[in-house]
């Protein structure tokens, strides 16, 4: 089965751009999908669920990995920060539950932001947004 043509699609108020391949009218197989506050998905989909791939914030930050039934993470690796700070392992309720995070030392030289700056919370703002959109980022201030 080839890619099908290019579909938009308009949910409440958010327009997404689905490009990729379809089964009965289901985003199903492999494909990319844009949404207008500038994330993208690309990878398996089944029944218009995402499966396994990978999403990317404008933030730079992204998940790549399994996806729950309710479009939730499952099980792989989220990377914020710039790559500042990475966990691998399972999700709950889109928060980190059992793994390991890694915190690497260097710093983004664009965002002038040091692994000490990085709290936990990064993480689970990040993990937040696969399911609501809404794009948080932790606070790189070192001082609050």
């Amino acid at each position: 089965m080839g890619w099908a043509p290019t579909r938009t699609v308009e949910v409440a108020d958010d327009v997404q751009i689905y490009e990729g391949e379809f089964k009965d009218d289901f985003l199903h197989g492999r494909g990319k999908m844009r949404w207008s506050d500038g994330r993208i998905y690309e990878g398996e989909w089944k029944k218009s669920g995402m499966q396994c791939g990978t999403m990317k914030w404008p933030n730079g930050d992204f998940y790549e990995g399994e996806w729950n039934d309710d479009g939730g993470m499952k099980c792989g690796k989220l990377v914020t920060n710039y790559g500042l700070k990475t966990f691998e392992g399972t999700f709950d309720c889109d928060k980190p539950a059992v793994g390991t995070t890694t915190h690497n030392p260097v710093a983004h030289s664009d965002a002038a932001i040091s692994d000490a700056a990085i709290s936990d919370a990064a993480i689970s703002d990040a993990a937040t947004t696969a399911t609501t959109g809404d794009i948080t980022t932790a606070s790189t201030d070192k001082n609050s």
